[in-house]
């Protein structure tokens, strides 16, 4: 398209917006009305000074006449008088505006209209009062206090200048009376608003809207005073710079939630949808961000400051934004800084000259010079002034002060009298580089240094006195310092050859003792403070003796000592060892009133049967890793506790998040366990055994965490290497890393993670000691194992370790060195994992580590009202209610147990499928995100969209947990106990941004022709709907839908879980069932139907004919579902909140039968057992998974669209490759539609049938709250997910396995071509604990009286290349499973064995089924209604109706000249005979569905027949003449009041159409009685559904 511009207005802004307009390919000429002197010199662009600005009308012509395509209407004068419905009213279609409509421009033409509409809105704002009368303003102003501030605005348009910020009363008076009284600024300050004055930081926001989507450039600082440091009076803009710091994510995302989307809503609500670019600006205050005012154009100077970050193409965005597809679109900035720096002519913005000569030199190319109010004068090529800001320059630099110092370079090119411009922009930015105010901090990433303690700091203080220390040393101690305690030998010392070995220790508890303090509970933190000190004895080997303690404090409080000596005693109790003494000060100057500190010190001696640990010299590779639990955050790490508690919502007197029976304080007071008993116990029975020099080290995990103390008791040749998956995290320090969002290395180094102890043991004896520390009542845990140091340098380290052992956890931290080599072919033990070489290394901070509590976890259902969810018909009811399958019609006795109207389907090609609802994809839902945005929520998804991803976190959490096959019979052979290959294939969604709001898409990039996809939608239709109902949706049928009927709201559930909103269909309700009566309808079409999608014709006739069997049964069907779609059910049974699924057995010709699936049932075959617990804990565990990778993909690639893969791998150890890849909307459209152009062909060629897909544009949601519009057909037939691909049950598997990646990643090369773009590779992976106990996967029976914790980690894959050859390998898996092309040929199924074999199956249905057709012909059941085609008409009593002509009655069947006639002359007998024939079964009390059969078969009854013979009584078998006359007799008109309705109804409708059509006839010369040769079907008002199916 190419675009000729009309741009009108004469401003800074304008020339910027020509400048950056004439970059764009689209641009083809550019109309400035009337430009200046900078707009003249930009390419493309010809100022036209000659036509006026303010007459619309000649604007119009011209731009007629110059064939213009886009307006763009500048200043705000233009836009608030009505220029864009000018245009739109009196100018051709052709001609797009980019700018909002007058009334929408009211927002900044009418500041005291805006106001009230922030208020209606809800949009923070400061307070206000309008008044339009001097008098009232001033009384106003006098009745505040004297020491608040106001601002006084003109509520009209004042060119910028209308708003005055007073210092005292004195001045407001003044300028209410300049504006008011002496109309300074005209009739704009008719009506003033005054409002409050507000303090902070101000920004501006520039941002694109097309009524519905809105996106906004960076945050932008305008300088609004004339001189430096703020002073002098306002103007329209001395400077500008962006971006601001102060506009932090948090704070834009603050503002778009709360201003920009409500006002963009708000507009659309009152009429006046706002299209264009909306300015807003803003005070940031202590209480957020406040809204100021609207502009509804592009600031000045905003917008030359702006502009020159844009990277993506203003004329596309602008076009975007006129065709109301914002959406489309993605705004692209470039990395840095700009600034722009005014020049204005001297006087301004009072009275100043124009006309002044301008010298202006050649600028460097990092600074542009936008020209404002100046004039160019071709011929002498010199420029003048023309105006009170005439020029700015603007320059680009990677930081602000680049940015600055370019710009004021460009100034030094500018040359004028008495020209004057500011020399501090920027300066508030410049002063503040680095900090940001208080009141504006982003909830950052906390870390124990930032609370003001620092490991490091105490790790230099040890190394900074070690050598004094050393100084000190003795015979019995060489004192060494750095380990758990100090050591004396007395023996060394000369006290005996037997004499024992004393180790001290002394330690305190932190400022754990200021949460006691605070809870007013001291009886614990004694039981710590001996806990620290006897467990450091401990790990040597020593057995505690004596303990003595410290209490120190402003003013003694007995009771409180009492309490904490107390709390003493029980730890000297627990570890046996006696309290000896103590010592107690008051010291008021050292602490503060109620402040006190602890410190303790513990003796204890070293039997000489027992050998000092650790053991070092005993400790080789393969040593396995014990851990003891922890209860809690022990001791340690407090004052990083106490930051995040404080900058949390919660008090310590609060609820505990994770455990309401208790506070907040309570849990965090919990005391650090004693392990002394339980580790003498494992210590003293071990030396008894083979097993006694078995434990050979100990540690224990204080401050530090695990990363310092566990390298404590290792050798330096020796790495521990810990399974962070193998045990639990304590709730309490959860929450802790939650709300400090702590990096998994800083909270490894912080806390003991759930470890208070760690062990290591000979690998022969670690089931022995592991089983005596837990007869001592320890909960013990095998974490890890001892490995031998490998020769290869280390890929990354920080720092240095500074302790004597070096100890490579798998949560990486800043001093550990990583041994792996890249391109080593070993396995990488990682996270509980045995993940291939092809996964390559992990940064150092690339893990991170969480828990899922499953059975805290549950969706909570949002309350929005919903229309009645639909009923099944024809009695299909009972089958939910009965075992097993439920047949149309029973294959002994022929009996029908439905009615048979729904036995014979519909053919699609009939179907009228634009007669139905439209799909749209949740990146479409408009009311969903809305709903979202209330709810407070980023992820949006539908039951179609999310299961095809959720369904590789089941085969992640339940370790591949084969299929239960129990409900199958012993006859049945199972060729596989395992999903499908399509199941178990990658699977891919979008995450489509929109508005801060991340919509779940499908991938439908293998998407294919698939006859299933068009039966399930219209299925639907037929199970919950009347048959006339149906009927209407038959082509030829489909006009007489009303718009009621079509945009009929359907029924949605809503729920939402962490941060998901989820969207689920509701098919049927039953409020009979058990649960909320909601069940979902799926189809299952037979096996060679759903193995032949596209070409399907050979296996129509594939029927069912048994109930169990290999083929040709619903076992059969029931066992493909249970490996195929059973699991994808499930899942969006759960999200639904569902009870089950009603199945409908078919082929594409008929249904052969029902099944209600409960979904006990489901999960008896999915997950072992039919107690649901099990299934609904892994559903919800798997959305709480899925939430953190959607956080991780999206803060790797915010605010952008994100095309997620997923594909669990099955492994010794099972993981799940994920893999995130930034799209465009463009990439993300091209992938979506990949397979449109071929699905729509083969619609039109092979169903006969237009497209019913509809393109983007077609399918976005219309916004009708508290109901969308109708969406999404969660009812589909049976094909994997939205991808319309079929599993093949012939195909041969592929490998998923993880072993699979080598041969894949053989095929791939490790080439440039690959790394196509940014790219983000995770790895993860899951440990189960059941009730505390580690398992594979929880299995049966498993209650809701278990407790199931999911333990997970998360691998970042940190180098691109590897990141991308896996994602390459994962799509080609993907793509070899699902787009593999399948010869459906008749040669090809010949020369297929298996394919040949389903074929002659087929054959032998079709036989079997004509069979069956013709006993039921002979033997007279379903006689006219399913062989009708093979009776011949009664010639002798129908030839008198073959021919009707006026008053005759002819005595024999006229001449009949062709074939056609005959035909034609048979079919009407034949169809006469049914109907007749099917009233006398209903006079008889017969078989009442034999006559709805036949009404549906050939159109009576509602479908009345024209054209047929004349039914009269003197042409009736005698027998039917007979009933007619009983009908017509009164006494009996109750008992056959339908048949009389329908046999009365048909006589007349037959005479009144044979005498229209024989008028009709004579009229044009034909044969009168050609009318009679032809079955016309018109259409009648429905009946009553009581009325029409009674018989």
């Amino acid at each position: 398209m190419s675009l000729n511009i009309l741009l009108v207005g004469s401003g800074g802004r304008e020339h910027a917006l020509a400048w950056k307009l004439a970059y764009s390919p689209l641009v083809s000429r550019i109309f400035a009305v009337p430009g200046n002197g900078g707009t003249a010199l930009v390419p493309k662009t010809r100022n036209m000074p000659d036509v006026p600005a303010s007459d619309f009308n000649r604007l119009l012509a011209f731009a007629m006449q110059e064939d213009v395509n886009l307006l763009i209407p500048g200043p705000e004068d233009p836009l608030v008088t009505g220029i864009v419905d000018h245009f739109r009213e009196h100018g051709p279609a052709r001609i797009a505006c980019f700018g909002p409509s007058k009334a929408a421009a009211r927002l900044e033409g009418d500041k005291a209209y805006a106001k009230n509409f922030m208020k209606r809105h809800r949009i923070p704002t400061a307070d206000y009062e309008t008044f339009t009368s001097f008098e009232t303003a001033g009384a106003y102003l006098q009745s505040r206090p004297l020491e608040d501030r106001v601002v006084i605005k003109a509520s009209g348009l004042a060119a910028g200048k209308g708003v005055i910020m007073p210092q005292n009363r004195e001045e407001a008076m003044a300028a209410l009376r300049s504006i008011m009284l002496e109309h300074e600024f005209g009739a704009a300050g008719d009506e003033v608003v005054i409002e409050e004055y507000l303090e902070g930081e101000e920004i501006s926001i520039l941002s694109f809207s097309d009524g519905h989507t809105i996106l906004s450039l960076p945050a932008a600082q305008d300088h609004k005073r004339i001189d430096d440091n703020d002073q002098g009076p306002n103007t329209g803009g001395m400077g500008c710079y962006a971006p601001v710091q102060c506009a932090s994510p948090d704070v834009m995302r603050q503002i778009h939630n709360d201003v920009l989307r409500p006002t963009i809503e708000g507009t659309a609500k009152e009429r006046a949808p706002f299209l264009g670019c909306l300015f807003t600006g803003y005070m940031l205050t202590k209480d957020g961000p406040k809204l100021l005012e609207y502009n509804v154009r592009f600031g000045d100077p905003e917008c030359q400051t702006l502009l020159p970050l844009l990277d993506t193409d203003l004329a596309e965005i602008m076009l975007r934004c006129t065709e109301h597809c914002l959406n489309s679109i993605k705004l692209q900035i470039k990395p840095g800084y700009s600034t722009t720096v005014v020049v204005a002519a001297g006087g301004y913005p009072a009275k100043y000259e124009k006309g002044t000569p301008m010298s202006l030199h050649e600028t460097n190319a990092d600074a542009i010079l936008f020209h404002a109010g100046t004039t160019f004068d071709a011929q002498a090529k010199t420029h003048k002034t023309n105006g009170g800001r005439v020029i700015a320059s603007t320059a680009l630099g990677p930081d602000i002060q680049s940015a600055v110092d370019l710009a004021y370079k460009g100034i030094d090119c500018i040359h004028f009298d008495r020209m004057h411009f500011r020399r501090d922009i920027a300066g508030r930015e410049l002063s503040r580089r680095h900090k940001l105010p208080g009141s504006l901090e982003q909830k950052s990433s906390l870390s124990y240094d930032s609370a003001g303690v620092s490991v490091d700091r105490g790790n230099a203080l040890v190394n900074a006195i070690k050598a004094r220390v050393k100084e000190t040393a003795r015979s019995g101690a060489d004192a060494q310092i750095g380990g758990f305690g100090g050591e004396f030998s007395l023996r060394d010392a000369g006290f005996g050859a037997d004499a024992p070995t004393i180790i001290g220790a002394i330690d305190g508890i932190g400022t754990k003792i200021m949460v006691a303090i605070a809870m007013n509970d001291y009886s614990t933190i004694g039981i710590d403070l001996v806990a620290m000190n006897v467990n450091d004895l401990i790990v040597q080997g020593a057995e505690p003796l004596i303990f003595l303690d410290y209490y120190a404090c402003s003013r003694l409080v007995v009771e409180d000592c009492e309490s904490f000596v107390n709390g003493v005693i029980e730890g000297c109790k627990q570890s046996q060892c006696a309290l000896v003494g103590g010592e107690t000060a008051e010291m008021p100057g050292i602490y503060r009133k109620g402040d006190f500190d602890a410190a303790g010190c513990a003796i204890g001696a070293l039997p000489n049967r027992r050998r000092i640990l650790p053991r070092k010299e005993a400790m080789e590779a393969g040593d396995v890793l014990l851990g003891l639990a922890s209860s809690g955050a022990h001791s340690n790490g407090f004052s990083l506790v106490r930051k995040i508690v404080e900058r949390s919502a919660l008090s310590y007197s609060s609820p505990a998040p994770w455990d309401a029976s208790k506070t907040l304080g309570q849990a965090l007071l919990t005391p650090t366990l004693v392990y002394v008993a339980s580790v003498k116990y494992a210590l003293d029975q071990s030396s008894q055994r083979d097993s006694g020099s078995a434990l050979i080290g100990l540690s224990h995990i204080t401050g530090g965490g695990l990363t310092e103390n566990v390298p404590r008791m290792l050798p330096e040749h020796l790495s521990g290497r810990l399974n962070v998956g193998s045990w639990p995290v304590p709730r309490v320090l959860q929450w802790l890393k939650e709300e400090g969002r702590m990096e998994a290395n800083e909270f490894a180094k912080t806390f003991n993670t759930g470890l208070g102890m760690v062990c290591v043991v000979k690998k022969a004896a670690a089931q022995d000691i592991q089983s005596l520390l837990e007869q001592a009542g320890e909960t013990v845990y095998q974490v890890g194992e001892l490995n031998a140091k490998t020769p290869y340098p280390p890929i990354k380290a920080r720092k240095k370790s500074n302790s004597t052992g070096r100890w490579r956890p798998f949560v990486k931290t800043p001093n550990i060195k990583k041994q792996i080599k890249p391109d080593e072919g070993k396995t990488l033990e990682s996270m509980g994992t045995s993940l291939k070489r092809s996964i390559g290394s992990f940064s150092e901070q690339s893990l991170a580590q969480d828990t899922v509590h499953a059975n805290e976890l549950n969706l909570d259902v949002l309350d929005i009202k919903h229309p009645p969810i639909p009923k099944v018909k024809h009695g299909l009811d009972k089958v939910l209610f009965n075992p097993g399958v439920y047949e149309v019609r029973d294959q002994r006795s022929r009996v029908y147990n439905f009615d048979p109207s729904i036995q014979e389907l519909m053919s699609i090609k009939d179907f009228d499928f634009d007669s139905l609802s439209t799909f749209v994809a949740p990146s479409k839902d408009n009311f969903l995100e809305q709903t979202a945005k209330r709810a407070g929520k980023r992820y949006i998804g539908s039951t179609s969209s999310m299961t095809g991803a959720l369904k590789h976190f089941h085969l992640l959490l339940s370790r591949w947990r084969p299929l239960n096959l129990n409900n199958l019979s012993r006859s049945f052979k199972p060729s596989l106990q395992t999903f499908t290959v399509l199941s178990r294939a990658p699977d891919a969604i979008f995450l489509r941004y929109k508005n801060g709001t991340y919509a779940v898409d499908a991938d439908k990039q293998y998407d294919s022709p698939n006859v299933l996809s068009l039966m399930g939608k219209f299925m639907e239709k037929l199970l919950t709907v009347g048959k006339e109902q149906f009927e209407l949706h038959r082509k030829g049928n489909s006009h007489r839908l009303t718009d009621e009927v079509r945009e009929a709201p359907e029924a949605y559930h809503y729920s939402t879980l962490g941060d998901f909103l989820l969207r689920s269909q509701l098919d049927a309700h039953d409020s009979r069932l058990p649960g909320t009566g909601v069940y979902d309808l799926k189809t299952r079409a037979v096996s060679p139907i759903r193995f032949s999608v596209s070409d399907f014709e050979w296996a129509m006739d594939w029927e069912i004919w048994s109930r169990t069997g290999d083929w040709t049964s619903y076992e059969r069907e029931y066992y493909d579902m249970m490996r195929s779609t059973m699991l994808k059910y499930s899942l969006q049974v759960r999200m639904g909140r569902m009870d089950g699924i009603l199945v409908a057995y078919h082929n594409i010709r008929r249904i052969f039968g029902f099944q209600y699936v409960s979904l006990n049932e489901m999960d008896e075959a999915l997950h072992g057992q039919s107690d649901t617990t099990l299934g609904d804990q892994e559903f919800f565990t798997s959305l709480k998974i899925m939430n953190n990778v959607f956080d991780k993909a999206t803060a790797r690639f915010p605010n952008q669209s994100i095309r997620l893969h997923f594909e669990a791998r099955d492994a010794t150890n099972p993981f799940m490759y994920i893999f995130a890849e930034p799209v465009t909307e463009a990439d993300a459209n091209s992938i979506q539609t990949t397979n449109k152009e071929k699905i729509e062909k083969w619609e039109r060629d092979i169903m006969g049938m237009e497209s019913h897909i509809k393109g983007p544009s077609q399918e976005a949601a219309k916004s009708k709250p508290p109901q969308p519009v109708n969406v999404e057909g969660d009812v589909t037939s049976d094909y994997l997910s939205e991808n319309s691909v079929v599993d093949s049950v012939a195909s041969p598997d592929i490998d998923t396995s993880a072993s699979g990646d080598s041969n894949m990643l053989g095929k791939i090369e490790e080439d440039k071509d690959q790394a196509a773009g940014p790219v983000l590779g995770l790895v993860l992976t899951t440990q189960s604990f059941v009730n505390g106990k580690s398992v594979k996967a929880p299995s049966n029976p498993f209650t809701k009286h278990d407790k199931w914790d999911v333990q997970y980690s998360i691998a970042v894959i940190d180098k691109a290349p590897r990141a991308w050859t896996l994602l390459n390998a994962t799509k080609q898996r993907r793509e070899a499973a699902f787009s593999k092309e399948k010869d459906e040929s008749k040669d090809a199924i010949a020369s297929d064995p298996f394919l040949a074999k389903l074929r002659d199956m087929a054959l032998q249905s079709k036989e079997r089924r004509e069979r069956i057709d013709a006993d039921d012909a002979a033997s007279g059941v379903d006689e006219n209604l399913i062989t009708l085609d093979t009776e011949k008409p009664d010639e002798t009593n129908l030839a008198s109706g073959l021919s009707r002509q006026s008053n005759q009655t002819p005595t024999s069947a006229p001449a009949i000249d062709t074939k056609a006639d005959k035909d034609a002359q048979d079919s009407s007998a034949q169809i006469k005979r049914a109907i007749l024939n099917s009233a006398t079964l209903i006079l008889n009390n017969s078989n009442r569905y034999q006559f709805e059969h036949t009404k549906k078969r050939f159109g009576v009854g509602n479908l009345a027949i024209n054209g047929l013979v004349n039914t009269d009584d003197a042409a009736m078998p005698a027998a039917l003449n007979s009933r007619l006359a009983d009908i017509k007799n009164p006494k009996n008109l109750a008992t056959h009041s339908a048949a009389k309705k329908m046999l009365w109804s048909l006589e007349k409708k037959l005479a009144d159409a044979s005498q229209k059509t024989h008028n009709k006839t004579a009229a044009d010369g034909s044969p009168p009685y050609a009318a009679s040769r032809s079955i016309m079907v018109h259409s009648q008002p429905d009946q009553p559904e009581d009325e029409a199916n009674v018989g």
